[in-house]
């Protein structure tokens, strides 16, 4: 009886062989650097190259390109996520303008511009994104519930009460504990009229 022979595809195995890193992961790195640039997280890149998140974990200690390009990317995202938070919460100015035409000509020639007019305007803090930076950049003095030296508590409903200008009175003393402590004591004190 004749033997059976199955061609199997051979692949090199041993030191010196390419592995998926090399063969399909190295080529990617735009790729993925598009994905780290987007926002996406270490498990979700893995699942977008098809591979376990501890393989995607395993090739940030071994090839020390590949981590950089990762890491590099999510930190310029980070950046410039962290900046509009921050100008979020300052508030800002924009510049708008106002165009006035004439009247479109009888034979159907187009409308000329009149007039421009550019004005300032400003754009105020947002009370939601400087709770957002305190709670994540000041946590030592603002948690999501705190609990303030004076036995006070303080829940982000007590933080919504506030006004931005208090927000930012509360950032910029000295003693931001005392002064948020007094500011929400005063909020919750009844009206004597």
């Amino acid at each position: 009886m004749a033997k059976k022979t199955v061609n199997k595809k051979t692949t090199k195995k041993g030191p010196g062989a390419p592995n998926k890193y090399e063969t399909e992961i190295k080529d990617k790195l735009p790729e993925i650097e598009s994905y780290a640039e987007s926002g996406y997280t270490d498990k979700q890149i893995a699942t977008a190259l098809g591979i376990n998140p501890s393989t995607l974990y395993d090739y940030k200690k071994k090839y020390p390109e590949f981590a950089n390009a990762l890491n590099s990317k999510k930190l310029k995202a980070d950046k410039e996520i962290i900046d509009s938070l921050f100008k979020r919460a300052k508030g800002y100015d924009v510049v708008d303008e106002v165009i006035e035409y004439y009247p479109p000509g009888k034979d159907g020639e187009a409308a000329k511009i009149k007039s421009i007019k550019r004005y300032k305007k400003h754009i105020p803090g947002d009370t939601k994104a400087i709770m957002s930076w305190l709670w994540n950049r000041r946590a030592d003095l603002f948690k999501y519930k705190m609990e303030v030296n004076h036995n006070i508590k303080v829940k982000p409903e007590d933080l919504e009460k506030l006004s931005d200008s208090e927000l930012l009175t509360v950032l910029n003393s000295d003693n931001p504990e005392k002064t948020l402590a007094t500011l929400l004591v005063t909020k919750n004190e009844p009206s004597t009229n």
